[in-house]
């Protein structure tokens, strides 16, 4: 009969070793998943830092040409109304942006004045794009943290469950040892001798 209990204990302990292997394997497969997306998510965070690179020296190049074009569509406005001016002429309502003007220190007053006020939007755009560029990557830089951090926790929650695993399939294997020894000692103890000097 002891025979009978070590074999039942046997196939117990085989079937849960396996068990246990194969969720090992599973975790192992999770964990390589897990360090994929970790190394993907350091790439698109390496991407997404060059992206909102680009687009600001975009947008910065952008403000730059459009500041440069105003200036000078500004100072040919300017040079054609003085020469009006110059010539005994006033500029009217159609033919600039300011009543009949003839003195040329009141003409480039104005156009000092047009040009200190594109000058403040230039910069307040300049500012806000700078701003928003800030805020922008603070933002992913947040998102990406708290996905590095998720994919961390899960990597440690395998690492402590496979170590857990580890530790359980040493003490079946070594139960399993003992209950080898017993289930052999058992079937000498349990085996007929049929008078043969036993």
């Amino acid at each position: 009969m002891g025979f009978l209990i070590f074999a039942y204990r046997k196939l117990f302990l085989k079937k849960a070793i396996n068990d246990k292997g194969y969720r090992q394997m599973q975790l192992q497969m999770a964990k390589n998943q897990i360090l994929e997306e970790q190394g993907y998510q350091q790439q698109h965070q390496s991407y997404r830092t060059n992206d909102r690179e680009q687009n600001y020296q975009d947008e910065m190049y952008e403000l730059m040409t459009g500041r440069s074009a105003r200036a000078n569509q500004l100072r040919e406005i300017f040079n054609n109304d003085l020469d009006i001016i110059q010539h005994g002429g006033s500029v009217s309502r159609g033919q600039g942006p300011y009543p009949g003007i003839t003195d040329p220190q009141e003409l480039a007053n104005i156009f000092k004045g047009m040009a200190m006020q594109d000058e403040q939007a230039n910069a307040a755009r300049s500012q806000d794009l700078m701003h928003m560029t800030k805020e922008s990557k603070m933002l992913t830089n947040f998102q990406d943290q708290g996905e590095m951090r998720s994919l961390k926790n899960q990597e440690t929650q395998i690492d402590l469950e496979m170590a857990s695993l580890d530790s359980q399939l040493k003490s079946l294997n070594a139960e399993l040892e003992g209950v080898i020894k017993g289930e052999d000692q058992a079937a000498k103890q349990d085996a007929p001798h049929f008078g043969l000097g036993g």
